[in-house]
């Protein structure tokens, strides 16, 4: 339930603000008053009360702004006047701030299209429906425990004239390097 609470105040906060900040201020004015008249009861001048609760308060703006900070809106305040900030470059210099946006689209865009290759051609593994209905169909080789491959036309026979398996795809053993590393692959012909 607290974070029911919390999360309307800050709604609250958010979208109140101009009152937000008048109860903030009234709050600490309070606080800064009842110090100032604690130490005028403690014998000292009003003036010097008011300068010594102001020193002991640490500063009116900097607790303000560790309240706003309390209250997790110091994220939304950054945002809308870097916003503004950005309106305001884009008016004053349009053919550079659009020259900008372009060029970090285009890296961005660029960036995503790559990604997308590699994870096409290198991350993503096919999607092998029943998996564990998969057989392997070799051909006995001339040393014992090695077997021999297929050829294309044999691959080809086999694939038309087959009426017991759904599909057939080949495949083929590969070395090669990832990181000066030598590893061991397998290069399919997929499924159609």
């Amino acid at each position: 339930m607290r974070l029911w609470h919390i999360l309307q105040d800050r709604l609250r906060s958010l979208f109140r603000r101009d009152r937000r900040e008048s109860d903030l201020t009234e709050e600490l004015q309070f606080h800064l008053e009842c110090e100032t008249e604690r130490l005028r009861a403690g014998g000292m001048a009003r003036e010097a009360a008011r300068r010594a609760a102001l020193r002991a308060f640490g500063g009116v703006e900097q607790v303000n702004e560790a309240c706003r900070d309390a209250r997790g809106l110091a994220f939304f305040d950054d945002a809308v006047r870097d916003i503004l900030y950005a309106l305001r470059v884009f008016k004053r210099a349009p053919l550079v701030a659009l020259t900008i946006v372009c060029t970090l689209a285009l890296g961005l865009g660029l960036v995503v299209a790559a990604f997308t290759l590699l994870d096409m051609l290198l991350f993503r593994v096919d999607h092998v429906p029943d998996v564990h209905e998969m057989f392997a169909v070799e051909r006995p080789g001339t040393r014992e425990g090695e077997s021999a491959g297929f050829t294309r036309a044999q691959f080809d026979a086999l694939r038309r004239e087959t009426n017991v398996f759904t599909d057939v795809y080949a495949e083929s053993d590969i070395d090669t390097s990832l990181d000066g590393r030598k590893t061991e692959g397998k290069l399919t012909s997929g499924t159609s």
